[in-house]
């Protein structure tokens, strides 16, 4: 094992969407610790120089027997980790690290918005609270273009309760910005909230500057850009 990175076994590895799958690895004895929201930087096998990624966890850290990565057939890095990893392949990443991260200690409630399949920390999150069975409300707001891109759809609808509210919103492509109106209409106090936001950078851009231009609190606002 390189120095100052993990190694683990892909145990599993399951077709979500059609360009979309979800890697499982079993933690076994290997010390591994993280925040919900938090990312490691996954080296592709075999790559010379290093081919490297950074890929949200996408679990809650509280479940001690594995651990999700999910990876979307796209770019250099996503298309060959996609096309070339199989079972039993050891891959190789760095600690967690990030500071897209799920505070642990703050009873203010929380709006989470992710843009399609750019949802694996808010998975994070959403397990956890699952886990902790936390009373602070938690919304989560999911912008979905087509079928292609409902990642985890499913399983969040199923897992809605208590404090935690699925709220999936049906766009089309070309549609627009989605932006704080259409947040407002769904979590009318959002300027009180915790707001993470992930997605591609064209959908968290635009949305970010109308935030900072409404004059609301920006050291509440997280942001987590793909591209």
């Amino acid at each position: 094992m390189e120095s100052g990175m993990f190694s683990f076994l892909v145990q599993d590895i399951v077709q979500e969407l059609p360009d979309v799958r979800r890697y499982r690895f079993d933690y076994g004895l290997t010390p591994f610790e993280f925040y919900a929201g938090q990312f490691c930087v996954v080296k592709l096998p075999g790559s010379e120089p290093a081919l490297t990624g950074a890929l949200s966890l996408a679990s809650s850290p509280l479940r001690r027997d594995s651990f999700d990565l999910v990876v979307k057939r796209t770019g250099n890095f996503g298309t060959r980790f996609y096309d070339g990893i199989g079972l039993g392949e050891v891959i190789s990443m760095k600690p967690p690290m990030g500071r897209f991260v799920l505070s642990t200690n703050n009873p203010q409630p929380v709006t989470a918005i992710g843009f399609d399949y750019c949802v694996t920390a808010i998975r994070s999150f959403w397990q956890y609270l699952e886990d902790t069975q936390e009373p602070r409300e938690f919304n989560f707001i999911h912008v979905i273009r087509g079928a292609r891109n409902a990642l985890f759809q499913s399983e969040f609808s199923a897992s809605a309760q208590g404090a935690r509210h699925y709220l999936p919103v049906e766009r089309e492509e070309g549609e627009g910005v989605f932006g704080l109106k259409e947040i407002a209409e769904l979590v009318p106090n959002v300027g009180d909230h915790q707001v993470f936001v992930v997605g591609e950078g064209e959908d968290v851009r635009p949305l970010v500057e109308e935030w900072k231009r409404a004059g609301l609190n920006e050291r509440s606002l997280h942001v987590e850009r793909w591209s």
